[in-house]
């Protein structure tokens, strides 16, 4: 039992050399921003947080820089930048 336990921690060190291994594809989190806590989710259809300028647009600094965050461990999809609403002005 003792050699597995070691097999398996040595298993998972290895893997954490490796960041590509972890793709994140669901989340839930707090953003500490200037005017308060903000509630971050991503899932299957992409980004939410409950501020109001991303109920109106999709996008927000918060969302943004939670992404760039964990920028290694998303798709790109999942990577929504907030200069990306000029293309659509």
């Amino acid at each position: 039992m003792q050699s597995t336990i070691v097999t398996k921690a040595e298993k998972a060190h290895r893997y954490a050399q490796e960041p590509d291994r972890l793709r994140i594809s669901g989340i839930e989190a707090t953003f500490e921003a200037g005017g308060g806590q903000h509630v971050l989710r991503l899932g299957e259809t992409g980004w939410t947080c409950d501020c109001e300028f991303a109920m109106q647009h999709h996008v927000c600094p918060h969302i943004e820089a939670a992404s760039r965050l964990l920028d290694k461990h998303l798709a790109e999809s999942a990577k929504p930048r907030v200069v990306d609403l000029l293309a659509g002005s």
